[in-house]
């Protein structure tokens, strides 16, 4: 990114790592709530959850769908709390065209019930150390989203 009129280019990157998505809060929030989203748990639901039917009485007719897998949900006793720990599955359909639809499966832990952590202590407590058991399980590198 270069400044205007400065006579010389340079180049910045950013990188974000992290984005906690939700409403603009003032420093040092607590959060009761979060929830994350793995890009290794996205292969779960999958097979469960996506529907094809195609009806070959007529030409080129067919329907997809979306069946979200049930939600599987254990205690979270770590860290002194006592709160709920949920794996659950989301579709999300994109706009049909002449070359067909899709539908992408969003995959989200979420805990509940918290006493209230503030991001730093829910990215160190529990999205940094699932990250690394996730990558160590799949072995492969993957991604994560986090939001409150």
């Amino acid at each position: 990114m270069g400044l205007p009129g400065s006579g010389s280019v340079r180049n910045h990157v950013i990188r974000g790592e992290w984005c906690v998505a939700g409403a603009h809060v003032g420093s040092n929030p607590r959060f009761e709530r979060f929830r994350v989203r793995f890009s290794h748990l996205e292969l779960w639901p999958v097979e469960a959850a996506v529907e094809q039917q195609f009806q070959l009485a007529s030409a080129g007719e067919g329907t997809i769908g979306f069946k979200a897998a049930p939600t599987t949900s254990t205690s979270y006793e770590q860290f002194g709390e006592s709160a709920q720990l949920k794996a659950y599955a989301s579709g999300v359909f994109g706009s049909p065209t002449a070359w067909g639809s899709r539908i992408d499966v969003r995959t989200w832990l979420e805990l509940d019930g918290l006493s209230g952590w503030t991001v730093e202590e829910i990215l160190t407590r529990f999205t940094h150390p699932m990250e690394s058991l996730l990558t160590l399980l799949a072995n492969e590198e993957g991604d994560c989203c986090t939001d409150r």
